[in-house]
């Protein structure tokens, strides 16, 4: 998603009117569309590899009634003692797909894409916050007053914090900075539905640890708005949804990307934009 300098401010306000405390999941009625879609079959695979597993689950509009058929939300579970993400600076334009390909090596698992980006002539391109990518830093905090942080300390832990908390350290080895966070101590963090609906993705970790990839694609780039997002991703397992503890939002749009190679799959809109940098997830060695 490319965003001017002004689009960068006006990003960053939208990210902070949209994200507030976590709201208690007791106190949640889910949006009806968000209801209807938990109630659709979903589709749970548990693939096995060499000794252990991840599971692969995927909910889609199938009713051709529906303005929204075709929309599929996936996410991917890795247990986090077999696992383990890194960040790779990309800084390629052209289509998705194809550049998430180039990134990965032979132990990626999944790859999606990352954070932001910013220009300001529409030509040249520049990641907006901190990427850290195995151990050097090649892009800068951005003052951003919401959202938070994916990292990977030195001895392999993940963790998702909040902006107002996290700390640059150099136990940090892998970082990403973007926004807003969509799940917070488990409960949705998006107050408000302002139905502008995009293909979209994220990382997330769930109550037992496991790292999670999340995307909602659809072939018009129209899936599901941020808060519909957050909702499918805090409602618990037993109601259809995601369950995770913590969710922090990637690039949306256009550059909304997932990929699994091992399974030959492949989610996101065939097209030509920007990609600043993207999210592995591998099998420990």
């Amino acid at each position: 998603m490319s965003l001017t300098n002004i689009n960068v401010f006006r990003i960053g306000i939208l990210g902070f009117a949209l994200a507030g405390p976590p709201v208690a999941r007791a106190a949640v009625k889910l949006d009806a569309f968000v209801q209807n879609l938990l109630k659709q079959t979903a589709v749970n695979q548990q693939i096995q590899l060499e000794g252990t597993r991840y599971f692969l689950h995927r909910i889609s509009v199938q009713d051709p009634q529906s303005s929204r058929v075709g929309l599929e939300v996936i996410w991917v579970e890795f247990p986090q003692a077999d696992f383990q993400p890194d960040v790779v600076t990309v800084r390629r334009f052209g289509d998705p797909g194809k550049t998430l390909a180039a990134s990965k090596d032979s132990n990626t698992i999944a790859i999606i894409n990352g954070g932001y980006f910013g220009t300001d002539d529409g030509r040249a391109f520049y990641p907006l916050g901190l990427i850290i990518s195995n151990g050097a830093r090649t892009s800068k905090i951005w003052p951003w007053r919401s959202g938070g942080f994916l990292s990977v300390n030195r001895d392999g832990t993940v963790n998702i914090t909040e902006v107002t908390t996290f700390v640059l350290s150099p136990n940090i080895k892998e970082a990403v900075q973007s926004k807003p966070l969509l799940v917070n101590n488990g409960h949705r963090s998006i107050r408000s539905n302002d139905h502008q609906l995009s293909n979209r993705t994220a990382f997330g970790l769930g109550k037992d640890g496991s790292l999670v990839l999340v995307g909602a694609f659809s072939s018009t780039n129209s899936a599901v708005s941020l808060y519909e997002f957050s909702e499918i991703l805090a409602t618990d397992k037993q109601r259809g949804g995601a369950g995770l503890d913590m969710v922090l939002n990637l690039d949306g749009g256009p550059g909304a990307h997932l990929s699994i190679p091992q399974l030959k799959l492949d989610f996101g809109v065939v097209t030509e934009t920007y990609i600043p940098n993207c999210i592995r997830v591998r099998r420990k060695i």
